[in-house]
């Protein structure tokens, strides 16, 4: 095989790509790279709402042989940034090896998995810009393959998360996310050894996460049902966003210690500690791929629009 011809099921934006000449016509297309391979996206000519493969991705590897092994490799981090910049899966369809002279020399499929999600955090305009950036720094990662293995199991937890599963499924589901993030970045960056991260509670290591990427702890002015509760329940006025939802979390996993004062938490306290741990979670992957962008606020009030975005709060 000299290329791949890859088909991505599910919609990922709809705005015009950068348009390059091609040998036969004009096309929008997006260039971008990941490990040992160039890749250029394009829609589909007369794409329409419903259609299986809006979008065809061209692969040429910057070194060949390429083995049906660094094609399946391919596939896997293609999947992983699609879905992630789409909030849900975002699945390859169809993959064709093809030779010097542009025959068919090798081909896989399987039954698209299309996932559904709550929220984007990168919306159609930023696809553009976002696409590419988050590429390097899948590339960067992909040095450290553990750390790329936490990227992966980070990235299939926060579209589980954003699915439509119950809420308190999804939470734990979250927060699991966060925990995983917590224990790899802390180790990496030499910010706890090993004994010590087995020694912190969850919202311990969740609010030194936080503070690695500069992301507020405090709880958002508009989430009356958590403080609610905290103060019900805790009366600890030092408690943050971290200790919430990890709080949270544990009541929802564990069985209560009375069965005449459960202390479930109300389905208004489940949303607003679901929005919680997502902003928490979108941001620290954001991070963990040094992204320096623009991402649409996941706490934002209701009544703001989708193009009100804001740079990270880490950016350089």
């Amino acid at each position: 095989m000299h290329w791949l011809l890859i088909h991505v099921s599910g919609r990922l934006s709809d705005q015009l790509f950068p348009v390059c000449q091609t040998d036969a016509e004009e096309q929008g297309q997006l260039a971008f790279e990941l490990p040992s391979w160039k890749l250029r996206l394009a829609a589909a000519d007369e794409w329409r709402e419903g259609e299986e493969f809006p979008f065809v991705i061209e692969a040429v590897p910057q070194n060949l042989p390429v083995t049906s092994e660094d094609a399946g490799q391919l596939q896997r981090r293609l999947f992983l940034l699609l879905s992630f910049i789409a909030g849900r899966e975002v699945e390859l369809g169809a993959t064709a090896g093809l030779d010097s002279t542009g025959r068919v020399v090798w081909a896989t499929w399987e039954t698209p998995r299309i996932g559904t999600g709550q929220w984007r955090w990168c919306p159609d305009h930023l696809v553009n810009d976002a696409l590419p950036e988050l590429a390097r720094g899948f590339t960067q990662l992909a040095a450290d393959p553990t750390m790329e293995k936490v990227a992966d199991r980070a990235i299939n937890l926060n579209l589980t998360a954003n699915g439509t599963q119950p809420l308190d499924v999804r939470i734990p589901v979250v927060a699991s996310g966060l925990e995983l993030v917590g224990w790899a970045v802390l180790q990496t960056q030499q910010w706890l050894t090993t004994d010590a991260v087995g020694k912190l509670n969850a919202a311990h290591m969740l609010r030194l996460l936080l503070q690695w990427a500069n992301i507020s702890i405090d709880m958002p002015s508009s989430f009356t049902a958590l403080e609610a509760r905290r103060a019900a329940f805790n009366n600890q006025p030092d408690e943050a966003g971290p200790d919430l939802l990890t709080t949270l979390r544990n009541n929802l996993v564990h069985p209560p210690k009375k069965l005449a004062k459960l202390e479930w938490p109300t389905d208004d306290e489940m949303k607003q500690a679901w929005r919680l741990g997502m902003h928490y979670l979108e941001l620290v992957i954001l991070r963990l791929l040094d992204y320096q962008g623009q991402y649409l606020p996941r706490l934002q009030l209701i009544n703001k629009w989708v193009t009100d975005t804001e740079t990270v709060p880490w950016a350089k």
